[in-house]
C-alpha cells in the first residue's frame, strides 16, 4: 500500500503549459531549416563554376579526336547540371533526415518543459487543487523506480469508486496535469493513478523508448490491480480503466497487447502463427474495463509527416524501423487486439476522443483508429469528435460535452449496455 509523502510548496508558481509534440517539431523545423540553408549555400558556391569541366571527360573515346562544340557541349552541360540537382536533392532531404534519425528520441520524448523536469510551487501540490493524494514510488521489473500519485476528491463517504490509470503525453510531469485531474475527480467521481515514465518527473533517469514505456505502463497497471483488492482500497476492482492522451494513447494500446501476451520489445503485432503462441504467455492480469484514447497517433510516421512536411518526399515504406526506432503503430496493434479478442470470445470497451482543431495529431489519426476498431465486434467503440477542442485542452474548450461523453462511457460499461 502506498505511503503518503510530503510535497514541498515553494513560492515560485508553476507553469501549467505542457510541451507537446508540436513544440518539439518546431524546434526540429528550425534545425532542419539551418541545415537546408547551409546545404543551399554550398550548392550556390558550387553552381558559380557552372562551366562544364571538359577535362573530366577526356578519357571518353567519343571525345578523343573531336572538339566539343554546339549540341555536344550543351549535352555535357545538361548532364552536369542534372548531376548537381540530384546531389542537391539528396543533401536537402538526406541531411535533415539524418539529423532526425540520430536525434529522434530526444525530439519525441521531452521530460523537460521550459528547462525544468520537475514542477515546483504551490500549484504543483494536489492539495492546492482540492485533492487527496498519496505520492509513492514502485519498482519496475528491471529495477527502475517510478513515481506516481494516487488521487481522489476529498473523502466524505467510504465508497468503492472506478479507477483510471492515466498515461500522459510525450512531455512534462504529472503536476502539469493537476487541473485536468481535479476536474476529472469532481466530474466523474473516480480515483486516478497518474504515473511518470522513467526519465520523466521524479522517476529514475533511464533511456526512454517504446519498450521501456510499455514496461513502465505494465508495472503501473499491475500495481493498481493489486491495490484494488486490498480491503482499505478506494477502488472497485471491476472498474479499472486506462486513459491515454496523445502519446499516452499509444502506451495504452501497447499495454493491452502486453496483457494479451506480447512483449514490449515487439516492433509489430505477431503473425497469425505467432499469435497462437501468445495465449500461453499472456499476463494473468485481467483486461481493463475499458480504455480511453484522446488525440492519439495511429502511428508516429503519420504524425511526423504531418509536422515535418518535407518527410513526405521520403517513401512511406522507409519510415519504419530501423529509420524510426519507436514506431508506435497503434492502428496495427488495435487491429491485432480485435482479432485476438474475437477468437477468445472477449470484448473491450474503447472510447475515442478526437479534437477537430488538433494541430499536432491530425484528426485523421483518430479516424483511422475508429475505422480499425469498428472492424471488430470484440471492440465496442464509441467515437466523439469535438469541434471546440485542440491537442491538449479539449477538456477545457469542449466543456460539459467532454465530461458527458466520459460519464456516458463509464455508466454504460457499468450497466453492461452496448454502445
Amino acid at each position: 500500500e502506498p505511503q503518503k509523502t510530503h510535497v514541498s510548496t515553494p513560492k515560485a508558481p508553476i507553469s501549467h503549459g505542457s510541451l507537446t509534440m508540436g513544440d518539439a517539431s518546431s524546434e526540429m523545423t528550425s534545425l532542419v531549416a539551418v541545415c537546408i540553408l547551409g546545404v543551399l549555400t554550398l550548392v550556390a558556391f558550387n553552381f558559380q563554376s557552372a562551366e562544364p569541366k571538359i577535362d573530366a571527360w577526356k578519357d571518353f573515346e567519343a571525345f578523343e579526336d573531336e572538339e566539343l562544340e554546339g549540341p555536344a557541349l550543351s549535352w555535357l552541360w545538361m548532364l552536369q547540371l542534372l548531376q548537381r540537382i540530384v546531389v542537391l536533392l539528396l543533401a536537402v532531404i538526406g541531411g535533415p533526415l539524418v539529423m532526425i534519425v540520430l536525434q529522434q528520441r530526444s525530439i519525441l520524448y521531452r521530460p523537460e518543459v521550459a528547462g525544468r523536469r520537475i514542477s515546483t510551487g504551490q500549484k504543483a501540490n494536489p492539495v492546492a487543487w482540492g485533492l487527496d493524494y498519496e505520492s509513492f514510488f514502485f519498482t519496475s521489473r528491471d529495477g527502475t523506480k517510478l513515481h506516481a500519485w494516487l488521487l481522489s476528491s476529498r473523502k466524505e463517504v467510504e465508497v468503492k469508486k472506478p479507477a483510471i490509470l492515466f498515461f500522459h503525453s510525450n512531455a512534462g510531469d504529472i503536476p502539469q496535469r493537476l487541473d485536468f485531474f481535479s476536474r476529472m475527480c469532481r466530474q466523474l467521481n473516480v480515483v486516478i493513478l497518474a504515473m511518470e515514465y522513467r526519465g520523466f518527473g521524479r522517476s529514475d533517469d533511464a533511456e526512454i523508448s517504446e519498450e521501456s514505456m510499455v514496461e513502465d505502463a505494465s508495472c503501473a497497471y499491475q500495481w493498481l490491480v493489486n491495490y484494488a483488492v486490498v480491503d482499505s482500497s478506494q477502488v472497485d476492482p471491476e472498474q479499472i480503466y486506462v486513459f491515454g492522451r496523445s502519446l499516452g494513447g499509444c502506451v495504452t494500446v501497447r499495454l493491452v497487447s502486453w496483457l494479451l501476451g506480447v512483449d514490449g520489445s515487439a516492433r509489430s503485432p505477431p503473425t497469425e502463427t505467432e499469435t497462437s503462441s501468445t495465449s500461453s504467455t499472456s499476463s494473468k492480469l485481467p483486461l481493463p474495463a475499458g480504455i480511453v484514447l484522446e488525440n492519439s497517433p495511429n502511428c508516429i510516421a503519420d504524425v511526423a509527416t504531418h509536422m515535418l512536411p518535407f518527410l513526405r518526399l521520403v517513401p512511406r515504406s522507409l519510415l519504419t524501423w530501423p529509420l524510426l526506432l519507436d514506431e508506435w503503430r497503434s492502428s496495427d496493434w488495435l487491429d491485432w487486439i480485435g482479432q485476438v479478442l474475437s477468437k477468445d470470445a472477449k470484448s473491450l470497451q474503447v472510447c475515442l476522443l478526437s479534437a477537430a482543431q488538433d494541430k499536432v495529431v491530425p484528426p485523421s489519426c483518430m479516424e483511422d483508429l475508429r475505422r480499425v476498431g469498428q472492424k471488430h465486434r470484440s471492440l465496442e467503440v464509441s467515437f466523439h469528435s469535438f469541434q471546440r477542442g485542440d491537442h491538449m485542452g479539449t477538456y477545457l474548450l469542449a466543456g460539459e460535452h467532454y465530461w458527458h461523453c466520459l460519464r456516458h462511457f463509464l455508466d454504460d460499461d457499468l450497466d453492461g449496455s452496448e454502445k
